[in-house]
């Protein structure tokens, strides 16, 4: 099961049905890939980035907004 975690030929052999959109499946993981490394490189990983709307939104709602 990890191997599907790699590239999109795991879900592809899963449902063969999504085999005319590899290209574009590969396409939207790369990309994927590319946000969560940069995400994970520049704010301290995808954990931490997601609490920041906690505390911006707790801010905002405390200020009286």
């Amino acid at each position: 099961m990890v191997s599907m975690l790699t590239d999109v030929t795991g879900i592809v052999k899963l449902d063969p049905y999504l085999e005319p959109f590899t290209g574009a499946l590969q396409s939207r993981y790369s990309k994927a890939q590319q946000w969560i490394k940069t995400i994970d490189d520049n704010e301290g990983g995808i954990e931490k980035f997601s609490r920041v709307r906690r505390t911006v939104v707790a801010r905002v709602g405390g200020l009286g907004g």
